[in-house]
C-alpha cells in the first residue's frame, strides 16, 4: 500500500512540475520545433561557403531540446527544421528560433513584422562589409556608430543597450498567439546574442533558470522582449544586468 502511494504521489510531483513548466513557457501547444539556420553550402561572404552549422548554434538546439524534454513534451513530436523548409502549418507548433534576424530568416521575418526599428550598432566599414556580404544583409539592420556596441530600437539615448568593449549581450523574445492573428497560433521564442555565443549562452539560461526568469517577466504573460549583458571571457550571464524592454518593443504599457 505505501509503495503505491509512494509511486502515485511521485507521478503527481512529476507531472506537476511538467505542467508548471509549460505554464512558465506558455507552450500551450503539444509538439514543439526548433527552426536553426541553413548552411549546407551557404555563402558567408562571397566565394566563402559553409556546409555545416555553427558548433554554438548546435549546442543551443541540444539545450532547447532538452528544455523540451523538462516539459514533459518529449514523448510527443520535436524535430529541428531548417530556415525556408517550413509551411504554414508550422503555427500548429511551439517554435524555438535559435539565431537572430541576421542568422535565420523565420527570426527576421518576426522582427520585420514585431521589431521593424530594431538596429544593431555598426561602424561604416561593418556596414560596408555587411551591404556586400553574400546573404545581402540589409542596412536597416544596422545603425552607424564608431563607439558604441550593442543596439537601439530608436533615435534617443534612452532607446539604447550598449555594451562595453569586453562584454556582450544576449536576447529572449516570446511571442503568444496574442500577439497573432490565429488565435491559434503556438508559442514562439526567438533566442539570439551578439554573435554564437550570445546565442548559446541565452539558450542555457533559458533550460536552468526559466523559474528565475518567470518571476523576472511574470506581469507580461502574453508576451515579453529580454535583454542580459554577459562577460567575453566568462560567457556568464551578469544577473544585474536584466533589462525589461517589452512595453518598449511592443509599444504598450499593459499586454
Amino acid at each position: 500500500m505505501s509503495v503505491s502511494i509512494g509511486f502515485l504521489a511521485a507521478r503527481w510531483l512529476y507531472l506537476t512540475k511538467h505542467r508548471k513548466i509549460r505554464k512558465i513557457l506558455s507552450l500551450k501547444k503539444c509538439n514543439c520545433k526548433i527552426v536553426l539556420s541553413k548552411y549546407d553550402n551557404r555563402e558567408v561572404r562571397k566565394g566563402v561557403s559553409l556546409s555545416v552549422c555553427p558548433i554554438g548554434d548546435i549546442q543551443a538546439a541540444i539545450n532547447v531540446t532538452d528544455l523540451i524534454y523538462e516539459t514533459g513534451l518529449y514523448s510527443n513530436q520535436q524535430s529541428i527544421i531548417y530556415e525556408g523548409r517550413y509551411s504554414d502549418d508550422i503555427t500548429n507548433y511551439n517554435i524555438f528560433c535559435i539565431g537572430g534576424f541576421l542568422a535565420n530568416t523565420y527570426s527576421g521575418s518576426l522582427f520585420d513584422q514585431f521589431f521593424p526599428n530594431f538596429k544593431i550598432f555598426a561602424t561604416s566599414d561593418e556596414i560596408t562589409k555587411a551591404s556586400e556580404d553574400a546573404n545581402q544583409f540589409l542596412s536597416r539592420y544596422f545603425q552607424q556608430s564608431n563607439d558604441k556596441n550593442g543596439f537601439s530600437w530608436g533615435n534617443s539615448e534612452m532607446q539604447e543597450f550598449t555594451i562595453n568593449d569586453d562584454e556582450r549581450y544576449a536576447i529572449i523574445v516570446k511571442l503568444t498567439n496574442y500577439d497573432f492573428p490565429n488565435q491559434k497560433h503556438g508559442t514562439v521564442h526567438i533566442l539570439f546574442g551578439d554573435g554564437v555565443e550570445g546565442t548559446l549562452v541565452i539558450s542555457k539560461y533559458l533550460l536552468f533558470n526559466y523559474n528565475e526568469l518567470y518571476k523576472m517577466v511574470k506581469k507580461h504573460p502574453n508576451h515579453y522582449f529580454i535583454a542580459f549583458k554577459l562577460k567575453k571571457e566568462t560567457m556568464i550571464i551578469d544577473p544585474n544586468s536584466f533589462k525589461d524592454l517589452t512595453d518598449e518593443m511592443f509599444n504598450d504599457n499593459n499586454d
